[in-house]
């Protein structure tokens, strides 16, 4: 689940929704990483200059400027009241002389906490002409240097900037000059080069998801949009850069988001790979896939056996090089690294050998929204809790994420009761773990300082949710915040308990600790927490309302067993090697490919010839490299193989579920077979349509009506100027 605002959630989850959707398609190449990294330095603005990094709905406001001030409608009057005033982009409170010049020449500064890669700049000056610059100069920066510069004469409403920035660390932007007596106006900057559709030119978007929570199939990505065809611009024939630009493979990167009442807010829709497109008539239909789909095309032949065990994380990674990826296009959760693994991989697609290793370890393979190729294990992870506060001698904060902590009483304001659901503190030691409390209470205006917990975990893990049990006084004001490699994740979530339990949406992906700040109580009251959970559950709450038809439920079949084997893998390095094959070499050195059972330590030699060889334990690849044809002899010790098979049983009667797997060894077999059975022992599968929500995605944990947990293993999101979506749940 993508984590979104509180507002957010208030208003898109409302009986009726007012919120307008908004989706944004983005076709081109874009450093994503570039702008959450940006500062920006700006003149002084006119009214008040938003960020021209902000993806909000700006406005423009009419201004008595030669050849500016309209009445078409794509202008505004400025409101009477400042208050009142919209998003908007920056507009530059000097005005340039009657030719377009300034006394000194306006300048935007972008500057990078690191070194960046760009292909180009994207800038939008407006939506009209009129609000773009006659001449502006960009400069690309290095360590305050100069590296790549180019002027820009009459740009449109949008610019394209094809420049080539290598390492840089900052950005210039110098309006050197405008129209007569215009001003300086910037509304958003991306980094990168693209093109970009919104509303008004979307007619359609159909994103399709699936996904195995056991990775028992690959995952389906498939996303497919329609654009208006205005003038003829996604024509073949069409002059336009814009065909030119369009290409199989091409980056499209798609948003979804909504207006809210304090602004725009945006989630990432996904990135993909443009497959096909087609025009009819005024309509250009787009056919595009995930990340994971360019894997099925490579085949993965390197596996080898490993007589000391390689950790499945290392293998993973080097099926991801295999099929060209570099380490910034996936996420391999530190988990795999505690499964071992000895079998070699398979002959396979590089996709498939992924699912079987995800499978493996008890892991999901996905396609992440930031377009990475993700495995994270779905093992629930346990955190330990402790406390820089002083506590009171019956509080230990090791103890939160234990049941049936107790409560003592405390002589403290609204607190102190004899319902029984209180102890009170024996005259002498021996007290019951009681969860933590902080030792100095809250000032006179209700203030802490330093009342905190830290949730530890050995590796990055996901939290989505906080329940957080307060021991019956609720504080006014808390905060949750996470660490991600190393780094806290301000600002965090702001928690406003209104129960003496409750359960928090917090969306922390891939974080190694969690703080929980009490930031205010009631005046003269210590902060206390009886217990936390921290697990995988959303706050998201399907109500029957939202549905919009009727549900489809189907009882599955009902599950007798899991059943699998493992292999035992019997090498003797001291063996004779045998022959595996004999293959006759072309002297053009072309490869020759040969398949046999598995092998280890092959080896090649021919008379008379130099070879270059690889071998895996399925597959070997020979080639004669001394210019002439020879018959090469393939040798190796031949690897034994055991079968045992296992099983894991579900109901007395039903269906059985074979588990084929060639990764599977003694060690943990068994413990994957049971998690296989626990998701096909959920049987019942509701199909529904409902009201579109971008932030859900296959894998997600939701509540029903009725207070069931239900997983999402598929989702089809739809937008054609609002949201609808069609969910799978398993329950």
């Amino acid at each position: 689940m993508i984590r979104t605002s509180e507002t957010w959630r208030q208003e898109t989850r409302e009986n009726i929704r007012q919120a307008a959707g908004l989706a944004a398609i983005s076709i081109g190449v874009f450093d994503a990483t570039a702008a959450p990294d940006a500062q920006v330095e700006i003149p002084e603005p006119l009214w008040a200059g938003g960020s021209v990094l902000d993806d909000g709905l700006p406005v423009c406001y009419a201004v008595y400027e030669p050849a500016f001030f309209r009445l078409d409608r794509r202008q505004l009057l400025l409101p009477k009241e400042w208050g009142a005033m919209q998003a908007q982009r920056f507009v530059g409170n000097a005005q340039a002389d009657g030719i377009g010049l300034f006394k000194q020449a306006q300048e935007i500064e972008i500057t990078f906490g690191g070194k960046h890669d760009l292909a180009g700049l994207t800038l939008d000056f407006g939506t009209l002409d009129e609000e773009a610059p006659v001449r502006l100069e960009i400069e690309a920066l290095r360590d305050g240097a100069v590296v790549a510069s180019q002027t820009a004469a009459s740009p449109g409403a949008q610019l394209r900037v094809e420049l080539a920035m290598q390492q840089v660390d900052g950005v210039r932007l110098r309006f050197a000059r405008l129209r007569p007596y215009g001003r300086t106006r910037l509304a958003r900057v991306r980094f990168g080069l693209g093109y970009e559709y919104g509303n008004a030119e979307i007619l359609r978007i159909t994103a399709a998801q699936s996904r195995s929570p056991v990775s028992m199939e690959l995952p389906g990505d498939r996303l497919r949009f329609l654009l208006r065809n205005e003038n003829g611009r996604f024509d073949i024939e069409s002059p336009s850069a814009l065909v030119q630009f369009l290409a199989e493979g091409q980056t499209v990167t798609v948003r979804y988001g909504f207006a809210l009442e304090n602004g725009a807010e945006w989630v990432p829709g996904g990135v993909w790979r443009l497959q096909e497109w087609t025009v009819d008539g005024g309509e250009a239909q787009f056919t595009a896939a995930g990340p994971l789909a360019a894997l099925n095309d490579v085949q993965y032949e390197t596996g080898e056996y490993y007589r000391l065990a390689h950790n499945a994380r290392e293998l993973a990674a080097d099926v991801l090089r295999t099929a060209g990826l570099s380490e910034e296009q996936w996420y391999l959760d530190p988990y795999l690294e505690r499964v071992q693994v000895t079998a070699p991989l398979p002959v396979a697609s590089c996709a498939q050998v992924l699912q079987l290793l995800a499978n493996r370890c008890r892991a999901q393979l996905f396609s992440g929204r930031d377009g990475r190729v993700c495995i994270e294990t779905t093992v629930p992870a346990e955190f330990a809790a402790e406390s820089s506060a002083q506590q009171p001698p019956f509080s230990d904060a090791a103890t939160l994420g234990q049941e049936g902590n107790a409560v003592y009483a405390a002589f403290e304001p609204s607190f102190f009761r004899l319902d029984k659901q209180q102890l009170l503190l024996p005259a002498s030691g021996g007290t019951k773990p009681a969860g933590w409390t902080a030792l100095t209470p809250a000032d006179g205006e209700g203030a802490l300082s330093g009342a905190l917990v830290l949730l530890q975990y050995e590796a990055p893990t996901n939290v989505y949710s906080l329940e957080i049990d307060w021991a019956g006084a609720p504080p006014v004001q808390a905060r949750a915040i996470c660490r991600v490699d190393g780094r806290w994740q301000y600002p965090g979530v702001t928690l406003l308990p209104a129960a003496g339990r409750e359960r928090y949406g917090v969306a922390f992906v891939h974080c190694d600790a969690v703080e929980i700040e009490v930031q205010r109580c009631l005046p003269g009251r210590r902060a206390r927490m009886r217990r936390v959970q921290a697990g995988r559950m959303t706050d998201f709450v399907l109500g029957k309302e939202q549905i919009f038809e009727g549900m489809e439920g189907a009882m599955l079949p009902r599950l007798r067993c899991v059943t699998g084997s493992w292999t035992g893998w019997h090498y003797d390095p001291g063996d004779t090697p045998e022959e595996v094959a004999k293959v006759q070499l072309e002297a053009d050195g072309e490869w020759a490919r040969v398949e046999h059972d598995p092998f280890a330590d092959l080896s090649a030699t021919a008379a008379g010839t130099a070879l270059e060889q690889q071998h895996g334990a399925y597959v070997s690849r020979i080639r004669a490299t001394g210019g002439k044809a020879a018959e090469a002899v393939l040798k190796g010790v031949r690897l034994g193989r055991t079968s045992h098979p296992v099983q894991a049983c579900a109901y007395d009667s039903g269906e059985q579920l074979p588990v084929d797997n060639p990764l599977f060894d003694a060690a943990d077999t068994a413990d994957v077979l049971e998690w296989i059975r626990d998701f096909y022992m959920r049987r019942l599968e509701y199909k529904l349509e409902v009201r579109g929500f971008p932030e859900l995605e296959p894998g997600d944990w939701i509540e029903l009506w009725d207070g069931r947990g239900a997983q999402i293993t598929a989702a089809e999101l739809t937008f054609h100027g609002g949201f609808r979506q069609t969910l799978t749940l398993r329950v």
